[in-house]
């Protein structure tokens, strides 16, 4: 994890033995999407850290894993996050999983891993959020294909 950065995950990974206590000691937050209430406080408190402490925050846009499904739907909040602390999003890529990963070898595969070009927030609002999402899940789509066929060339 980049240094001064923050993480924001699900409730459900607090639960998880070592790791869930790990992460939460890290500094990293916990958010219960369950509850509409309770994530839109927790994402308040993590733009103000964002803002007070000069943090970084890693989210995954889906949500949730795909299990091969491809790139899953945005959810909104990143880009929530983004446009209320006027702070960019750098979009982090990960080649696909399914075919070039066993978790059952030792040697489990190849994922190359990519930090795109910064997305600009300035002056955007929260009108602006569903061209933002689009625009982010566009262009990672696209680089995930691009990756794959890196991959596929090793």
């Amino acid at each position: 994890m980049p240094t001064h950065t923050v993480a924001i995950g699900k409730k459900s990974l607090s639960k998880i033995p070592i790791f869930g206590q790990y992460f939460w000691a890290l500094g990293h937050v916990f958010i219960d999407r369950a509850d509409r209430r309770s994530a839109m406080g927790t994402m308040s408190k993590v733009k103000d850290l964002t803002l007070k402490k000069g943090l970084s925050v890693w989210m995954a846009p889906e949500g949730t894993r795909s299990q091969g499904r491809g790139l899953l739907p945005f959810k909104k909040g990143a880009f929530h996050l983004a446009v209320n602390a006027q702070r960019p999003i750098r979009p982090v890529v990960l080649s696909s999983f399914q075919k070039h990963v066993d978790l059952n070898r030792w040697y489990a595969g190849t994922v190359i891993i990519e930090a795109m070009e910064i997305i600009s927030v300035e002056g955007k609002t929260i009108s602006d959020l569903d061209e933002l999402k689009n625009l982010a899940r566009e262009l990672i789509k696209q680089q995930i294909g691009i990756l794959d066929e890196r991959l596929t060339s090793l």
